[in-house]
């Protein structure tokens, strides 16, 4: 392993390490608590007797492959540090992969390769609907498969096919959409770049017999998913509009980071426009456009076949979760742009531009990243081309000027991200420096202070951490479940021991975590729900009897069933008790009940619903 290697590995893991831990690490985070649920029922059955989502769930195809990997792990390790080590070496993973991209496909040379990674690690405030992340602050099975999926891209894309294939089979197995869809991007692109370019031809055959491997693969697993499917007429109406339709519906997405992102692909365009026909850049050229091509098309699909003509096949595909694709390309594209311009700004009269557009092209964050990298993107696109017109002009100190007060705002950035900003301004000074051993050093202890400044932080909650973080707009990490718990640790307490481990509980719909550190079953929550046709009927019919909910006719939220819980009464509990076998029920606090009351806090009250059966 060569020295440039090595300093790669040791960067990618420098910004793993601050795109988790200081971009808000947190156990328990989304969908992570139902995931822990289905690891522990994989390693004792007898966990949590009588709860629904732990029944139903046990054999689940979907994250079958995922849950048997993190209960081999968990019976070794403690739970806590083993999935903030994952999240952690996740996200070094797509940070060094990022960075291999951008040496084998633009030519990107030294510390200005980091760029890109720096972007796709640090950068994560725009995209149409969820799960469009590239990195993320808690582990899950979408992020563990975004690592082997864009390594199999790379690896399709440089006519590696065993490591493809590999890369390609792990990254289906873990979140099958993710995995099918990317392979299935990938292999095209490199076709259709195929069709102008005669170079790829040979490269095209063998994306094609690798697409074919994993297709197999895919068909295997899926006919194994199939066969526990039911078709149920209500599956997509649940899944798009119930459950999740920021994942389905292009309708209910934020109209702000719609506008990010078409913002973002207008400077993805220009950045590909700008690359100029280096002959060394000429292929990779062809298939990021192909790439992105595909991409805006499959999105396309997504809203026509999803809100105009609706087609099952469609919204089940979740074409806007590629969208992490396009930023991907995207970042490559656009720090490979302002790596070439902070190299020629030092022998062209139009220096200052050319720098104020690699720092605007890589140093902009938060919300206002889009914006940012399209107004970089376009100005060097100008001063490159066009030198005289910009040279000693005023527009370029405004406008760093203007990215500067945009990085300074506080408006849309989330905690962490300007300290992920910083790591991108160091990583920018480093072609600055005069020799390569002075940017080894520079880098080398820059990380070790990095890393000295995390472990001092992450888990601790003395005021002194606690302070350090204030300052620097931080979110401390939250590294265990009893740390996240808050004001439901005396709930969770009494649970345990004040009744029995057979009690099932009736919850709101957003307390689905109680089941873990109560260690008590529950009828049905928001996020728990088993993919599958005949049990998310039964999901959906257990949240109308808890919430009061009506047949469903439109886009709704969590807030709904919310709503709806707070206005259940004795007569619905009791019901609930005989039909679900439930003991207890945990009420908001204000909530007028003649149940006998077992427990009092600030937050929520707990009523026994089978008065005869429940000890006073």
């Amino acid at each position: 392993m060569d020295r440039e290697t090595c300093l790669d590995l040791i960067w990618a893991l420098v910004a793993g390490c601050v795109a988790t831990l200081l971009g808000g690490y947190v156990f328990g985070e989304g969908n992570q608590w139902a995931h822990l649920v289905q690891v522990y029922r994989h390693i004792d059955p007898a966990y949590l007797p009588g709860d629904w989502f732990a029944d139903t769930t046990q054999e689940e195809s979907v994250r079958r492959y995922y849950t048997m990997i993190m209960s081999g792990l968990v019976r070794v390790f403690p739970v806590a540090p083993t999935f903030l080590t994952l999240t952690v070496l996740a996200n070094t993973g797509i940070a060094l992969v990022t960075v291999r991209a951008s040496r084998a496909l633009f030519s990107v040379a030294g510390a200005e390769a980091r760029w890109a990674a720096a972007l796709a690690v640090g950068v994560a405030a725009f995209g149409a609907g969820g799960a469009t992340h590239l990195s993320r602050h808690f582990f899950e099975p979408a992020l563990a498969a975004r690592v082997f999926a864009l390594a199999m891209v790379l690896a399709v894309w440089r006519s590696r096919p065993l490591l493809a294939i590999v890369a390609g089979a792990v990254a289906i197995a873990l979140q099958p959409l993710v995995g099918v869809e990317t392979v299935a991007l990938a292999t095209l692109s490199l076709c259709v770049a195929a069709v102008w370019l005669v170079e790829l031809r040979r490269r095209a055959a063998i994306a094609l017999a690798v697409g074919a491997v994993l297709a197999g693969w895919t068909l295997l697993l899926w006919a194994d998913m199939a066969a526990r499917q039911s078709p149920a007429a209500e599956l997509t109406t649940i899944l798009a509009k119930v459950r999740a339709p920021h994942h389905y519906l292009p309708s209910t997405f934020d109209p702000a980071a719609i506008a990010a992102l078409l913002v973002f692909l207008a400077a993805a365009c220009i950045a590909w426009a700008a690359a100029g026909g280096a002959p060394a850049r000429v292929q990779s050229r062809a298939i990021a456009a192909a790439a992105m091509a595909g991409v805006v098309l499959a999105c396309l699909a997504g809203w026509l076949f999803v809100e105009l003509i609706p087609i099952r096949s469609v919204l089940t595909a979740q074409t806007f979760r590629l969208t992490y694709l396009l930023k991907w390309v995207g970042f490559l594209l656009i720090a490979a742009n302002a790596g070439r311009w902070w190299r020629l700004s030092r022998s062209t009269s139009s220096s200052v531009a050319l720098r104020a557009a690699a720092a605007l092209s890589v140093l902009s964050f938060g919300k206002f990243y889009a914006v940012g990298a399209l107004l970089g993107q376009s100005l060097g696109f100008v001063a490159e081309r066009h030198p005289s017109r910009l040279s000693g002009s005023i527009l370029p100190i405004a406008m760093t000027a203007g990215a500067a007060a945009l990085m300074a705002t506080p408006y849309g950035v989330r905690p962490g991200e300007p300290l992920v900003a910083w790591l991108l301004i160091a990583t920018t000074l480093l072609p600055a420096s005069t020799t390569p051993r002075r940017a080894r050093w520079v880098m080398s202890v820059y990380g070790l202070l990095l890393v000295l400044t995390l472990g001092a932080l992450a888990g601790r909650r003395e005021p002194a951490a606690i302070a350090v973080a204030d300052r620097l707009s931080l979110r401390l990490p939250v590294v265990t479940l009893a740390e996240g718990d808050g004001d439901l640790e005396g709930l969770q307490q009494w649970a345990r021991d004040s009744t029995s481990p057979d009690d099932v509980f009736i919850v709101p719909p957003d307390l689905g975590r109680f089941r873990l550190r109560a260690e008590r079953p529950i009828v049905v929550d928001f996020k728990g729900v088993a993919f599958s046709g005949a049990q998310l009927v039964n999901w959906y019919e257990r949240m109308r009897a808890c919430c009061l909910a009506p047949l469903f006719e439109g886009p709704g939220s969590i807030g709904d069933f919310r709503t709806g819980y707070r206005l259940i009464d004795d007569e619905r509990l009791e019901m609930l008790g005989i039909r679900y076998g439930a003991r207890y029920a945990v009420l908001p606090h204000d909530t007028d009940t003649r149940m006998p009351v077992r427990y009092v806090d600030a937050r929520f009250k707990v009523v026994c619903v089978s008065p005869l059966e429940c000890p006073s």
